[in-house]
């Protein structure tokens, strides 16, 4: 530890990338390049809009939705945005999808995921957590190449486990 390596802050520089006020939910991709966030409209609908950092405009991946993003990630390798949505119209469960950055359209993954999630270290898993009718909060480890998912534990109610999120050791 020496003085001179916070001498880096110095050449720092800030840019704003939205002034809009609305802006809900962040991921930044893992390289850094690409800034992924929610944003509410005039009539309190919400949008995913993924924003290049170097360059001065975004673009709406998701329009405009009578819906709730709660979890938004890239996976390690920064190739697709996985989110969480909640639609606020039914009490349909949460539900996982992801869309490439590339673009394309939004591929439905994972119901009834009641957390924030996490990836492995390399991208292959994701581990959540699911509230089970009558038994619990349950941790659950799913396998992205074939979308098996394994119970890990349940921990019964009341206590249950935080529904805040998960966190992956490398």
């Amino acid at each position: 530890w020496r003085a001179e390596n916070f001498n880096s802050f110095e050449n720092i520089r800030i840019n704003r990338l939205t002034d809009s006020g609305r802006i809900g939910i962040t991921a930044i991709s893992p390289d850094g390049n690409y800034v992924a966030y929610s944003q509410a409209d005039d009539a309190g609908r919400e949008g995913l809009w993924l924003r290049h950092v170097s360059t001065a405009g975004a673009v709406e991946i998701i329009p405009a939705l009578t819906a709730s993003f709660f979890s938004l990630s890239f996976p390690p390798d920064g190739s697709h945005l996985y989110y969480i949505i909640k639609d606020r119209r039914n009490e349909a469960p949460p539900t996982l999808y992801r869309i490439p950055i590339s673009g394309g359209k939004p591929e439905k993954l994972i119901s009834n995921i009641n957390s924030r999630f996490a990836f492995s270290s390399k991208g292959r898993f994701m581990a959540f957590f699911r509230h089970l009718e009558g038994e619990g909060t349950a941790l659950f480890i799913a396998d992205l190449e074939n979308w098996r998912e394994r119970r890990l534990a349940v921990r019964k109610e009341p206590a249950g486990f935080l529904n805040t999120g998960v966190a992956w050791s490398p």
